[in-house]
């Protein structure tokens, strides 16, 4: 493990290199990192795996952890046991515990899930899963600091998928007649799944997406309109907005959009604007903003959108930032905190920034008729210690969520205008409330409690 030094990491001043859309934090030169994927905490703690340079046959794998939102870095490397092993895919739960999946190709090798509870300087093999020689672990992923879900490929007839309810200590496997069964040679893929507050979706190489809506106890199987996710002939991404909403984009630039939980999808001839077809997220905390990366259609440049309207029209950053990026990945916690590895456009990948989102960014995400809706509501005081009063009209429940979409605090008033919210039992930190009405027409809005 070794903390990286400024002469490594070359902080560069905001002036001159702020983006409309992101802000450059962090420089890693050529050959000192090459990342795979970002685990996000929260604002300032920054989980990253990859490799220990970008070279062709580079196979040494690394971890990343920032605790000052990526001004600084501790750098490591996963002690797995073996150096055969290959992380698959990383998941951060807090500043010293983070998961892991890793597999190899040798049979005699077990791969699995590991766990560091010492910000990455031990890590430690979980029991009782992915310990068949035909095992294969393709993602980890913990809703909170206990209850967690292990994604494999088939093995004895059908999908290996463990649950753990105890961080970790004991995993068990969901039963066979839990889950649809596979097609033959169906497999998943380890960067392609979405999570919604109690709601997961994977998708195969059969172009099938997997679901299940009670943190992976049970799961039904879905026929995407592609034959494959990942493919050299055909190619797709996902990403959903709440649990029944989402959006498609495939290899060929045709968006096709979900309202019933991606059980069917329609496509849509009507967007506007250069949607990116390497991979798209949702904003959580934004009414229908999604953000895509990857080329554009028309002379394959690639670069980045972002849509505030679901979907109808995106815009395209290479036109309206000063120095436009080649995003290489990206993950977004909130409408305020997003990180993103990438490039300047313009000169080419000399080295990889890492960048947050703009102080200003989250008011693009607000089209103008979602801010009149949030000028419906007065939240006072805001931010609040121990309580808010929320004004509106004919309020009749609040609803509060934390910024990883779990439900902390739930309140039923007798219809009112004006209803107090106690925030006493809530933690520091960002909260969002949705608030319904006597008609159950619902509104949302941010609270932060100090």
């Amino acid at each position: 493990m070794k903390k990286i030094l400024p002469s490594l990491i070359l902080l560069c001043s905001l002036v001159g290199s702020a983006q409309d859309f992101w802000t450059e934090v962090s420089y890693f030169p050529e050959q000192v990192f090459a990342p795979k994927q970002i685990s996000i905490v929260d604002a300032n703690v920054v989980w990253i795996y990859g490799y220990n340079g970008w070279s062709p046959g580079t196979t040494a794998q690394q971890w990343l952890r920032t605790t000052d939102g990526g001004t600084t870095w501790t750098q490591g490397n996963f002690t797995l046991g073996n150096t055969d092993l290959q992380v698959s895919a990383l998941h951060a739960v807090s500043e010293t515990v983070a998961y892991a999946s890793a597999n190899t190709t040798i049979p005699s090798i077990s791969g699995g899930i590991w766990m560091t509870s010492d910000a990455g300087a031990t890590w430690t093999r979980q029991p009782n899963c992915f310990n068949g020689a035909e095992s294969f672990a393709n993602f980890v992923h913990l809703w909170n600091a206990t209850d967690g879900i292990a994604i494999g490929d088939p093995n004895q007839g059908y999908l290996e998928i463990y649950r753990t309810q105890n961080a970790g200590e004991n995993w068990v496997r969901v039963p066979s007649a839990n889950i649809a069964v596979p097609l033959d040679g169906e497999t998943g893929y380890t960067s392609l799944y979405e999570i919604r507050y109690n709601s997961i979706w994977f998708g195969t190489n059969k172009g099938r997406i997997f679901k299940s809506d009670d943190l992976g106890e049970n799961w039904h199987v879905i026929q995407s309109p592609l034959p494959d996710f990942d493919s050299s002939t055909s190619k797709g991404r996902f990403a959903f907005k709440n649990q029944n909403e989402g959006l498609l984009i495939d290899g060929n630039w045709n968006q096709h959009k979900s309202t019933d939980a991606g059980n069917t999808w329609n496509i849509e001839n009507t967007p506007t604007g250069n949607a990116r077809n390497g991979n798209i997220a949702f904003i959580p905390e934004t009414p229908n903003a999604y953000f895509s990366w990857g080329e554009e259609l028309l002379m394959g440049i690639l670069g980045a959108s972002y849509t505030t309207d679901n979907g109808l029209s995106w815009i395209d950053l290479n036109e309206t930032d000063l120095r436009p990026l080649n995003v290489t990945t990206a993950e977004f916690k909130s409408n305020t905190v997003g990180f993103c590895f990438g490039y300047y456009h313009f000169t080419g990948p000399n080295g990889l920034f890492f960048f947050r989102l703009g102080e200003d960014t989250f008011r693009r995400f607000l089209s103008t008729n979602d801010q009149l809706l949030t000028t419906k509501l007065s939240v006072v005081p805001n931010p609040a210690t121990d309580f808010v009063r929320i004004e509106g009209k004919n309020i009749k429940s609040v609803n509060v969520f934390d910024i990883s979409g779990k439900k902390v605090l739930s309140e039923n008033y007798s219809i009112s205008d004006a209803v107090t919210l106690k925030l006493s039992q809530l933690q520091k930190g960002i909260y969002i409330a949705k608030v319904s009405d006597g008609s159950n027409t619902t509104e949302t809005v941010k609270i932060i409690k100090n």
